[in-house]
């Protein structure tokens, strides 16, 4: 008996000393997650290579954040300043209300309760709070990673799979890594790898990869009071005029246009006149696009005499790698967002059926699961004589 209490001492010192040593090993990132948690306000840099979701193609930006939170650590306000390639854009968010400034001096805004943002977003219901539910809910989805050195400065590294699962015989899953010094529990870096399945409508999209990786610098807590709760949009900004996004009318004579295929033939609306045309207008990283790829195709099959142009408003570079990876049967040209623009059509997918002569027989904005029906309809009633 006394062997037996001597054993069970001996076991449940080890379990103890196990678990100690246990929570020991998390304990960096437990002041990690309740450092960030707990803060009043922050300012930071984030340089960001993004993946495209659909491509190869590699979209890199940068993001200047001023953020402020309530009591409960959800953003009050936030500034954020983006900047890519092509491309610039500051965004307010405060009371609820997201506004986007754009650098025409035009603006849009919506309703919401949280900044909307990516899957790499570090604070809002990103990186920071999915590691605090974690540690509470399912500590075996975090793993120590090795300590590293960048830039001199003495790292912490931390994996965290927040999805491994199996759907139709494929892997998914979504892991990040977070790197944060030592010293102060600043973030230095975040990576983002996952790999899913997209279906809308019940229609699939197909399987797509994710991959961000985030860089941060300039890191500032506590930086004051929130200037941006009573943010008043400055004197020069002005509604962006939605009447003027309204799609063509039909009947009226379609714009003119020209351009180079991503072949190198020259294609327009001069060298069309005569056929029945089916212009595509989009771009490669909206999801409806893809969905949309597939019944262009079937288009291509069904209708031979039908002319249908995708007009990209990504750059050839961009459009050459999607095309690597999305086959498309019909012609294609890149850098069209002049002859996008033409049409009323700024993002994607749009869609402008052209009769014989040059006139707008139909146009829509959008993918839905009735689309290939709805052209298959307008296309024949177009080519009734």
């Amino acid at each position: 008996m006394e062997k037996l209490l001597i054993l069970t001492s001996f076991l449940f010192h080890i379990s103890t000393s196990y678990s100690a040593a246990q929570t020991k090993t998390l304990t960096p990132l437990q002041q990690f997650v309740q450092k960030w948690s707990s803060i009043e306000s922050v300012s930071f840099e984030e340089m960001g290579n993004e993946k495209s979701m659909f491509s190869d193609d590699t979209i890199s930006s940068k993001k200047s954040y001023s953020i402020f939170f309530d009591t409960d650590g959800n953003i009050e306000s936030q500034k954020m300043i983006y900047e890519g390639k092509d491309y610039k854009r500051q965004s307010i968010f405060t009371n609820k209300t997201h506004f986007f400034l754009e650098t025409d001096s035009t603006y849009t805004w919506q309703s919401e309760d949280q900044p909307g943002g990516t899957f790499a977003e570090l604070f809002s219901n990103g990186l920071i709070k999915k590691l605090k539910i974690a540690l509470q809910d399912s500590p075996q989805k975090i793993h120590i990673l090795a300590d590293t050195t960048i830039n001199n400065v003495d790292c912490y590294r931390y994996q965290y799979n927040d999805l491994d699962s199996t759907s139709n015989n494929e892997g998914e899953f979504m892991t990040y890594v977070i790197t944060f010094d030592k010293r102060h529990l600043t973030p230095v870096n975040a990576t983002l790898k996952g790999f899913s399945r997209l279906e809308a409508g019940g229609v699939s999209i197909g399987s797509f990869s994710l991959y961000n990786q985030s860089v941060y610098t300039h890191f500032k807590h506590d930086i004051g009071s929130n200037y941006l709760a009573d943010f008043i949009l400055p004197e020069e900004y002005r509604p962006h005029d939605r009447k003027s996004a309204q799609l063509l009318n039909t009947g009226d004579m379609a714009p003119e246009w020209s351009t180079l295929t991503l072949s190198g033939d020259s294609i327009g609306s001069q060298s069309l006149r005569g056929s029945q045309v089916l212009l595509f207008l989009t771009h490669t990283q909206c999801p409806a696009n893809q969905l949309s790829n597939a019944v262009i195709n079937k288009l291509v099959e069904r209708f031979p005499d039908l002319k249908i142009v995708g007009l990209y408003g990504n750059t050839s570079t961009s459009l050459s790698r999607y095309l690597e990876r999305n086959p498309l049967h019909f012609k294609v040209a890149a850098d069209a967002q002049p002859i996008k623009n033409k049409f009323n059509a700024p993002g994607s997918p749009f869609f402008y059926l052209i009769d014989k002569d040059g006139r707008i027989s139909f146009r829509r904005m959008g993918y839905s699961t009735d689309l290939m029906d709805l052209l298959t309809s307008e296309i024949q009633k177009t080519n009734q004589p």
